[in-house]
């Protein structure tokens, strides 16, 4: 019985960190926090994803501050919310 519990608790942990999304606001913040090794005193602020240059992703504009630093960050999250790209586009 133990053994068979165990195993339910592993696959429903297995399925929830299946399900997680960049798209969801808490769980990129948590990235981004790592990322860019942002501390608990830096204020997170993250916009709602907008449409991209870049097929298949969501430009999500995300903006830091401590103080009176301050840095802004761009991040294109891929539509199912599973890849997350850093990079500037530039138009030639």
């Amino acid at each position: 019985m133990m053994l068979l519990l165990l195993l339910l608790t592993s696959l429903v942990t297995a399925a929830e960190t299946a399900r997680k999304s960049a798209l969801d606001k808490p769980t990129l913040e948590v990235f981004v926090r790592h990322l860019l090794l942002w501390g608990p005193k830096v204020k997170v602020n993250i916009s709602d994803p907008q449409p991209s240059e870049i097929p298949g992703f969501l430009e999500v504009r995300v903006h830091g501050v401590a103080g009176k630093a301050s840095q802004d960050e761009i991040f294109y999250i891929s539509k199912d919310g599973q890849k997350i790209l850093r990079a500037a586009v530039y138009n030639i």
